[in-house]
This record gives structure tokens, C-alpha cells and sequence, in this order.
């Protein structure tokens, strides 16, 4: 079959151009006639300028770049480790600066394991015995925290400063710490007096890698929002089954959260809980009697804490949020046993404001968060507990935070 006659030739040359053109200009605002498809907000982190002092003897550290007041100071990923060691300068003949980082896991269980995430030394100072140099009583330093460490040929990411102990059953400890060491060595005098005399400083510092979910949660009510923006709900399927010996059929639970699953420390997550089933099933677990004959059902963020040694897990769970939950009244309907109806609740959860970081992977240790869905029937209930979880990821900063200050 023969082409069109008015197709184009693949022969023919591309139209002339010049090059002359200059690009169209362009600017960061829509102008007349434009408008933003999509923008993520990156509000500008305020630098802190206050400086965190450590003094010991005539050895003193200096870290810039720190909130006034605090205790430890406060790094984040890859950041920069900056200020400067102080020393009398008699006799010094070598200053130096450390960072350390080590992750520690124990189960009594399963044993102990203790992983160097960092070991870094840098030299400030240094001369020969023979010919001492007055040291200078300032030297100033400056290095960035790795992104990431190796342990048996794996790479992880640094973990965050994190403490975790359960000593109820069987005992489960986690700790993540990091320390910048400052030292000096001086040659005693006179030289017969001995060895030279080191002068150490440990100072403990927090690591805490900032994150933020990729995009918003949808905040509008799920019944009025599902069908028009489905893929904004993550949903979660429990099935309430029934005891043996009861005729009854199951019950199915619905468990909605924003599908996004990734939320800040500070935000309000909303859900929504759906329990649906025949009009008899739903009668037989809400009785009319009395609310001690009603299940129990609540919403609440649960921590797992993993630990692995020589191949054998230990974990333990631990809660940090509690939800709120209100009935959503349902729609008028007839009274027919058979018919499937529904009961809808809605609620918020929030983690607490004791919780610092979010989870993590590295070694064999492993941190992980999820929204916990329970309903517990009274024991005369002919249904059995059911249980349902969602995984989500807790992160130091909302998706639209407001600017800081400068």
C-alpha cells in the first residue's frame, strides 16, 4: 500500500532557524496568562549563631552555629561539625579532634552487639619533641558528618542519636550516640618526670537527619472525598469473624488514612474507620443493653523496635500516640436484618512530643511505626478481637512548614 501523497518526506531538512534568537527570559512568578502546575515549598532553615562552650582545665571546645542554651549540640545530615579548641600552649606538642559514633543493641536473649558508625581523627597540631613550636592557643576546625557507614559490606545510613530500653520481660536495649573528642599532649617538664600528660574532652552531640514527607495529606473528610479523590486514601481490610457455635456472619472493617502514609512529628493524621456487614451481624456486636456489652475500639501509633543478632530476632512494642475517635451518624435506612449497612467513625492521631526521630535500618537494628487499629469485644460477644495496622513514616518536618525567622 502506497503512502499518503501528503505525507512529509524523512528526507526533507529541518526549517531554517537563526541563532540569533535569544531564549524567552525567564521568571520564577507566573506572569499574565500562566499559572503553577505544582510547588514544593522549601522555606529557608534559619543558621543558628550561637556558640556551645565546654571547658575542662585549660582545655576548652568551641562549637558555632548552635541554639543558645541547649545542652548537646544539634547536628543534621551531612552537617557541618565547625568551631575551635582552646589550650594553654606550654609544652603542646600535638592537638587533635575525634568524632565517634557507636550503635549498641542487647537482647537477653539473643546476646550484644556494638557497631562503629564513625571513627574520624583530624590533627590540628603537631611538632617534632626535638624542637618544640609554641602551639597556637586558638585552632580552628571544621569537618561534615558522613551520610552514611559500612558494616559487613553493606552500606546504611547514619543513624539518628536514638535511646530505647524495655526492661518489663525480656530486656531489649538500643542506643545511638555520637561524641567529639578534643585532645592535647604536653611533654612534661622536666623530661624525667615521666610520660606526657594528655588532656581529653569528651563532648556528646545530636544527630538529627531532617525529613519531610514528599507531598500533603488530604485533609477533607473521607465521605466526602473518596470518590472523587480515591487515590488520596490508603485503605486497610480486617475481617471480624465470628465465634464458633454463633450464627453470625463476619463483619469487614475498613481502615482509611491518607495514602501519602508520611507525616511530621507535629501533624495531625486524620483516619477514618468503617465497620460494615449485615444489619444483624452489626446488631449482635452494638447491642441496645448497655455499653458494657460493647466492644472496645480504638486507634493508637505503635513503635516496633527490631533487634538481629547471629541471625535471631528479638523486638519490642512500644506506644506514642493515642487517636481520638467520633461517630459519623449514619443515613437514614429500613430495618432489614439482611441488608449490608455500615457504622462510620472519624478521628485524628497525633505521636507525642517525646518522640525525636523517626524510623530507621542500619545493622541489625531496625525501627518502624505504624497506626494500630483494635477492637476488643466483651467476652459474651459472639465475635473475636480483630486487629489491623497500617505502616507510616514519621518525619522531623511537615510537608509546608512556616519559614524561620531570620
Amino acid at each position: 500500500m502506497s503512502s499518503p501523497s501528503n505525507a512529509p518526506s524523512i528526507s526533507a531538512s529541518p526549517p531554517v532557524y537563526s541563532t540569533n534568537t535569544p531564549p524567552p527570559h525567564y521568571c520564577i512568578d507566573p506572569t499574565n496568562g500562566e499559572r503553577s502546575i505544582e510547588h514544593s515549598p522549601h522555606p529557608m532553615r534559619r543558621i543558628p549563631d550561637g556558640t556551645f562552650v565546654r571547658s575542662h582545665g585549660n582545655l576548652t571546645v568551641l562549637l558555632t552555629q548552635q541554639e543558645d542554651g541547649i545542652s548537646s549540640p544539634v547536628y543534621g545530615r551531612m552537617g557541618s561539625i565547625a568551631g575551635a579548641v582552646l589550650s594553654s600552649s606550654e609544652g603542646i606538642i600535638e592537638v587533635k579532634i575525634q568524632l565517634e559514633g557507636r550503635l549498641h543493641f542487647l537482647s537477653s536473649e539473643r546476646g550484644s552487639r556494638t557497631v562503629a558508625t564513625v571513627s574520624e581523627t583530624y590533627t590540628l597540631w603537631n611538632c617534632s619533641r626535638a624542637e618544640i613550636e609554641s602551639c597556637p592557643s586558638s585552632l580552628s576546625f571544621s569537618f561534615s558528618l558522613p551520610p552514611a557507614y559500612k558494616d559487613g559490606g553493606t552500606s546504611y545510613p547514619l543513624p539518628p542519636t536514638f535511646q530505647a530500653a524495655f526492661t518489663a520481660g525480656s530486656e531489649l536495649v538500643v542506643t545511638s550516640v555520637y561524641t567529639v573528642i578534643a585532645s592535647t599532649t604536653a611533654v612534661r617538664r622536666p623530661v624525667m618526670l615521666g610520660f606526657d600528660k594528655m588532656s581529653t574532652m569528651r563532648i556528646p552531640i545530636t544527630y538529627y537527619p531532617r525529613t519531610r514527607p514528599e507531598r500533603p495529606p488530604l485533609y477533607t473528610p473521607l465521605l466526602s472525598s473518596v470518590k472523587s479523590c480515591p487515590e488520596e486514601w490508603n485503605q486497610v481490610l480486617v475481617t471480624v469473624e465470628a465465634k464458633q457455635n454463633y450464627n453470625a456472619l463476619p463483619i469487614q472493617c475498613n481502615i482509611f488514612v491518607p495514602s501519602v502514609r508520611a507525616f511530621s512529628f507535629s501533624d495531625v493524621i486524620p483516619f477514618h474507620i468503617q465497620l460494615s456487614g449485615p444489619l444483624f451481624s452489626l446488631l449482635m456486636l452494638f447491642p441496645h443493653r448497655s455499653t458494657e456489652y460493647e466492644p472496645s475500639i480504638s486507634v493508637t501509633m505503635h513503635r516496633q523496635i527490631v533487634v538481629e543478632i547471629q541471625g535471631r530476632r528479638s523486638w519490642q512494642n512500644q506506644e506514642i500516640g493515642v487517636g481520638t475517635m467520633r461517630p459519623i451518624p449514619p443515613p437514614p435506612f429500613h430495618r432489614d436484618r439482611d441488608e449490608e449497612k455500615s457504622i462510620d467513625w472519624g478521628g485524628e492521631i497525633q505521636c507525642k512530643p517525646t518522640v525525636k526521630v523517626g524510623g530507621f535500618a542500619a545493622s541489625g537494628v531496625s525501627v518502624k511505626d505504624y497506626i494500630l487499629f483494635s477492637l476488643e469485644p466483651p467476652s459474651n460477644s459472639p465475635f473475636l478481637p480483630a486487629r489491623g495496622h497500617v505502616p507510616i513514616l514519621l518525619t522531623t518536618n511537615s510537608w509546608v512548614d512556616a519559614p524561620y525567622e531570620t
